[in-house]
């Protein structure tokens, strides 16, 4: 598996541990999928010893602590994203916020998935050699290389070029504060671009590391180290990202075995029902189509009209007063 982040994307890849193999029908990211970060405050922990690798090593990181505001990635159906007609063979958008990235699922000459641009309110770019979003199969001590070229449109026009390389470096336990995993694999990605527009030119250099665990799809931890020279003095920062389901921010993000919620009918046409059935609280809800608009928020109901919504899907999601919970719908 490779991932390369071109510019100021920070991709989130999938792996496991040493004791699996990548698989693209477990680990490929799908529609239909939503994962949470949470920005990691490292006072309290010092040094951060994510460039240590090898096998059986010890990540010890107690003592980070999230600081809220959750970061949501959804993953998109293209037909869904008007601006992915530009990104031709697109077949899967994931969504941050603002920015859109696109994708394509390869076969040939190997099984891999293949990053091809973003569009943002600040930021459009389209990469005629594409980079290597994913590669399968991929385990410990593999390594790729790639480079990638396109245009790009920021304050202003130019063309983007470079390359990187991704190695899964380090195998072994990493200890967070809601517990010790074991057999945690760790992948180190480096990239260097250069970003050329007359009469100035400049490069972004990126390291990320990123800790996954078989029990998760996405990585438990990122940490971004990042590098931007741009007619002038260099601009570093650094970058700490964990899962959601390993930080406690206040109001947990409950996994589906932990509250019963269902939606019903689903596939709906006029009305959208929604029953709890766990024993918790709900307190409000928010409904959200599939490029992330904000449909609805306000109050807990327990039926929504719908029969003027355009079809597609949209997701629910439910806070309580022991934590949150999203499900998906489709609107006929």
């Amino acid at each position: 598996m490779k991932k390369l982040l071109p510019l100021f994307i920070l991709f989130a890849f999938s792996s496991r541990s040493q004791t699996f193999t990548l698989t693209q029908a477990a680990n490929e990211p799908a529609i239909g999928d939503t994962s949470r970060t949470y920005l990691i405050d490292t006072t309290a922990q010092g040094n951060i010893n994510a460039s240590t690798g090898g096998p059986n090593i010890t990540w010890n990181l107690t003592a980070l602590n999230a600081m809220g505001g959750a970061a949501t990635t959804a993953w998109l159906d293209p037909t869904s994203v008007p601006s992915a007609t530009a990104y031709s063979g697109c077949t899967i958008v994931s969504k941050q916020g603002s920015l859109y990235s696109y994708y394509k699922a390869v076969s040939s000459p190997s099984t891999q998935l293949e990053f091809m641009g973003v569009t943002s309110s600040s930021l459009n770019m389209n990469l005629s050699n594409t980079a290597i979003y994913q590669r399968y199969p991929f385990a410990f001590t593999y390594y790729v290389t790639d480079t990638y070229s396109g245009n790009f449109t920021f304050s202003l026009s130019g063309t983007a070029s470079g390359g990187g390389t991704v190695v899964a470096d380090g195998t072994g336990t990493l200890i967070l504060p809601s517990g010790t995993y074991n057999d945690v694999l760790k992948i180190r990605s480096s990239q260097s671009t250069t970003l050329t527009a007359f009469p100035i030119s400049g490069t972004i250099k990126q390291t990320v590391y990123s800790f996954y665990h078989a029990s998760q799809k996405y990585p438990l931890l990122s940490v971004n180290y990042q590098t931007i020279t741009v007619a002038g003095s260099p601009t570093v920062t650094a970058i700490v990202n964990g899962n959601a389901n390993n930080f406690t921010v206040g109001l947990k993000e409950l996994k589906a075995d932990e509250i019963s919620l269902i939606l019903y009918p689903n596939p709906a046409t006029q009305a959208l029902n929604i029953q709890i059935q766990s024993p918790v609280q709900p307190v409000s809800m928010k409904i959200l189509d599939q490029v992330g608009r904000e449909i609805y928020s306000g109050e807990f109901s327990a039926k929504t009209d719908i029969s003027k919504w355009s079809a597609g899907m949209y997701y629910v999601e439910i806070r309580t007063d022991k934590g949150m919970a999203t499900r998906k719908f489709i609107k006929q």
